[in-house]
């Protein structure tokens, strides 16, 4: 797990203002960028039959990640088209 990090040492004032009108007083995870894809990837894999193992394999990640995503601790933006 990456270390935390203290927001006002990471994100510009101006957008740290901003964050804290929607969300503040707790911990907020901003995933890494470029995930999105490989979590779609990983569902259609898993549609398509794949063991978990043979998911990891396949994209060169652990096992335990494959069932993070496909559990819901990492779902692909829905926003985006697939």
């Amino acid at each position: 797990m990456a270390k935390r990090k203290r927001a006002a040492d990471v994100i510009p004032p101006r957008l740290l203002k901003q964050i804290q009108k929607y969300y503040s007083g707790g911990y907020l995870r901003i995933p890494a960028v470029g995930n999105d894809e490989r979590n779609r990837q990983i569902h259609k894999l898993r549609k398509k039959g794949l063991l978990h193992r043979e998911i990891a394999e396949k994209m060169g990640i652990s096992e335990r990640t494959t069932y993070r995503v496909l559990n819901g601790n990492r779902r692909p933006d829905t926003n985006t088209e697939t």
